[in-house]
Parts: structure tokens; C-alpha cells; sequence
């Protein structure tokens, strides 16, 4: 009995123990419970805030299903644009490789060709080989000749010069006075000239006794210059038009330096010279090159007038050519020595000759100089600066000049074949002769026209 009491009291410390287990066992279960209710709590709102993420994810993929939808029509649309294109392609493949075929058929026809005209090229070659040997041997013979052609051809030109001096130096009895010069050279009094006329410069002139007649008065020594040619041609029309004499009126245009004031003022003339205004743009070139005055007493030469005379006849005025004022008075003979061609053009040249002659007395004589080519009647020179007359402009003048009423004397168009007439000067213009000079792409020369105004 005992024993059972004891086996029960055993069992009931066994189960006491075992409750005492039971409770700690219960503690734990509520302490883990409770840890698991509050992960559960933070696990419910990582759950909400996942399911938020996933629902955007949702939406973001259902939109991208639609965008991939549309990207696959696309594809499929380009693909079978391609598709096409391919067959097209393809078509145009076979027609290029036909194509190819025949460009290489035709190129190894060509090549065939080739190798033909090389071989005949390499053939004549060989000729021209042959042949440049044979020329080199001609050739070395063809220079001794032109050394000695030069070598001649100097001695003439040495010859030739000496000649030219030879002309130049010719006394003529004309040097023994203005009387002499008046009984052999008569005064031409009628509608044709004498001497001069409307003509070209060349050497011939310069052989005549009146050249070193006129060049001694204007205080120049002899010269193949076409300068000299215009200021001679110039006296000389002027003389044997009855025009030099005392009481005579001059009018020039474009004086410059020239010395035919002074000798026409020694001569009895009255003359008023004219040129640019200093003032006036155009005016800068000429008088940077010394060719303009400044005042009167630039154009008194002591060598050929006394002053006293030279200021009594002798007056100045500034005038634009292509401007000529209506109140210049009318004169026995006016005249310009290669200034109508810096008017700015042929028509300003043409125009400038006509406005001058309504400044010309009946009867009277204008004689103008101007360049006229040598080279050429269609191509020429002209420009704002200067132009270079041809000889169908000159004939164009003419004709205007007839139709307005006034007398041309007739237009000699001899060159002249001596050998200052052959010589063309170059840039700077040195030399001597200088009867030709190279202007502008053009040979040039001078050439004079002469001008009267009817009686009545």
C-alpha cells in the first residue's frame, strides 16, 4: 500500500515535474507565437506593399504585351516589304549579271584591241625613234644656218639704224627760214588736202624736209617718235590750211605740256588752252604722270616764244571734254592731240568731237590724234581709262560726221613698209623707234583726222 502510495506520489512529482515542463513548454509556444504574430504583422504589410509592386509590374507588362503585339505587326509588315523588295532585287540580280557578261565580253574585246594598238604603237615608236635620230642631224645643221642668219640679220639691223640716222641727219634748204618753207609747200585752199589728210603714222612722214622743219621749231631734236608725229602732223594741217598766221583763233582741248601753244602764240595765233580742273578726280592720274598744268605759265617754252607774246596770246581755261560749256566762243581752227580716246569710251570720244565742233567758225579746221589699231579690226581695247580706236570706227566717225554736213578729209589707211614701221615697242617704252608700241594685247599706233567746216 505504501508502495503504491509512494509509486503514486512518483507519479504525481512526475507529473507535477512534467506540468512544470508543460507550463515552460506553453511560456515558450506564447513567446514564439507572439514573435510570430508580429513577423506576421510586418510580413502583412511587406505582403501589401509586394502586392502594389506587383500589381504596377502587371500593368507595366500588360502595356509591353501591347507594344510587342504592335512591334511583331511591324515586323511583319516590314518582313513581307522585304520580301518583296528581295524578288525585285533578285529580278534586277539576273539582269545585272546579264548585263555583267556582256561588259565582260566587251572587255576582253577591248583588251584585245589594246594589245593591238600598243603593239602599233610600240611599232611607231620604233619608226619615230629612227626618224628623231634622223631630225637631230638636220637639226644640228638648221642651227648653224640660223646662226648665221643672225648673225646677218644683226648686221642689217646695225645697217638699217645707220640709215635711219642718215635720214635724220639730212640737211634740207628748208632750214633757212619760214619763207623757203612758204614758196614750197602752197597753201591748200580747197575742199581736198594737200599734205595731210586723215591718215596713219609712219615713217614716210618723217622724210619729208617739213618733219625737221616743224621739229626744229618746237625745239626738239630729230626722233622716229609718234609724238613727234602728231605735233607735225598737227602744225603742218594747220599751216596749210592757211590757219597759222596773225590774228588767227586756237582752241585745244586736253593741252597738257604740249609745246604747240607756245609755237602757235609766237606765230601770231590767239590761242586759249584748255584741260582738267585739278579738282577733278579724273584729273589725279595725269597730273601724277607730269602731263598736267596747274596754271598757264606751264605751257610757255622760252625757246620758242618770247614771254611777252606768249602772255599777250596765250589764255586758260579749265574744261572737261565730255562737258564742254556753251560759252567758249567760236575759233578759226581747234585741235587735241591724243586725248579724245581717255573719255571713257568711243562713243564719249565721238561725241566729244562733235560738241567741239559747234565751237568752229565756218571754214575752220579741227585736226584731232587719237590710238588706232594696228592689229585688229573686230577685238580692241577700251575701258573708263582709254580705248583704242579700229579702222571701221573711224569710218563710222566719218560717216556721222558727213551726215551732220562737214568735210572729212579723206582717209589714207597706208600703213607704211619702212622699218621703224615694222618695230613695235614694248613696256616701258625705251626705245627708239617708238612709231609702234604694244598697248592693251594690241600693236598701235597714231592716227590723225582733220575736219572743216563748210562755207555758207
Amino acid at each position: 500500500m505504501i508502495h503504491k502510495i509512494l509509486k503514486y506520489k512518483r507519479m504525481i512529482s512526475d507529473a507535477i515535474a512534467r506540468s512544470n515542463k508543460s507550463h515552460e513548454f506553453i511560456q515558450l509556444l506564447q513567446s514564439q507565437t507572439e514573435i510570430m504574430r508580429n513577423e506576421a504583422a510586418q510580413s502583412a504589410v511587406l505582403n501589401s506593399e509586394l502586392v502594389q509592386q506587383l500589381q504596377i509590374i502587371q500593368n507595366e507588362t500588360a502595356q509591353g504585351v501591347i507594344k510587342n503585339n504592335e512591334l511583331i505587326q511591324l515586323s511583319q509588315s516590314q518582313t513581307e516589304i522585304m520580301r518583296n523588295e528581295a524578288a525585285q532585287s533578285a529580278a534586277l540580280n539576273s539582269e545585272l549579271v546579264q548585263q555583267l557578261q556582256v561588259i565582260q565580253n566587251e572587255t576582253a574585246q577591248s583588251i584585245i584591241k589594246n594589245n593591238e594598238l600598243i603593239q602599233q604603237v610600240l611599232s611607231q615608236t620604233e619608226i619615230m625613234r629612227n626618224e628623231t635620230a634622223q631630225s637631230a642631224a638636220l637639226n644640228s645643221g638648221l642651227e648653224q644656218k640660223l646662226q648665221i642668219i643672225q648673225n646677218e640679220t644683226a648686221q642689217s639691223v646695225i645697217k638699217n639704224n645707220e640709215l635711219i640716222q642718215q635720214i635724220l641727219n639730212q640737211k634740207t634748204p628748208l632750214d633757212g627760214g619760214d619763207i623757203y618753207f612758204d614758196k614750197y609747200y602752197s597753201r591748200n585752199n580747197y575742199s581736198y588736202p594737200n599734205v595731210c589728210t586723215t591718215q596713219i603714222c609712219n615713217q614716210t612722214f618723217f622724210q619729208l624736209p617739213l618733219y625737221q622743219f616743224w621739229i626744229k621749231k618746237i625745239g626738239h631734236l630729230p626722233l622716229l617718235n609718234r609724238k613727234h608725229w602728231e605735233w607735225v602732223y598737227i602744225c603742218q594741217t594747220l599751216y596749210e590750211n592757211g590757219m597759222l598766221q596773225e590774228g588767227k583763233t586756237g582752241l585745244c582741248f586736253g593741252c597738257g605740256k604740249e609745246p604747240l601753244i607756245s609755237l602757235f602764240a609766237s606765230m601770231g595765233c590767239k590761242i586759249l588752252a584748255t584741260d582738267l580742273d585739278l579738282s577733278n578726280e579724273k584729273a589725279k592720274d595725269w597730273l601724277n604722270s607730269n602731263q598736267h598744268i596747274q596754271e598757264k605759265n606751264d605751257l610757255y617754252y622760252s625757246n620758242i616764244c618770247e614771254e611777252q607774246i606768249f602772255l599777250q596770246n596765250v589764255n586758260y581755261k579749265n574744261v572737261d571734254m565730255n562737258e564742254i560749256p556753251e560759252n567758249l566762243g567760236e575759233y578759226d581752227f581747234l585741235w587735241s592731240a591724243c586725248s579724245l580716246e581717255h573719255l571713257g569710251g568711243y562713243d564719249n570720244g565721238f561725241q566729244f568731237i562733235k560738241n567741239s565742233l559747234k565751237h568752229l567758225k565756218t571754214g575752220g579746221i579741227a585736226v584731232h590724234t587719237t590710238e588706232y589699231n594696228l592689229s585688229s579690226n573686230d577685238k580692241t581695247s577700251e575701258n573708263i581709262y582709254s580705248c583704242i580706236y579700229r579702222e571701221k570706227d573711224i569710218e563710222d566717225l566719218i560717216s556721222q560726221l558727213e551726215l551732220l554736213g562737214f568735210y572729212v578729209f579723206p582717209f589714207s589707211k597706208y600703213r607704211g613698209r619702212e622699218d621703224a614701221d615694222n618695230f613695235v615697242d614694248h613696256p616701258p617704252y625705251e626705245y627708239n623707234p617708238h612709231l609702234r608700241l604694244f598697248l592693251d594685247g594690241y600693236v598701235t599706233t597714231s592716227c590723225g583726222i582733220i575736219i572743216k567746216k563748210h562755207n555758207g
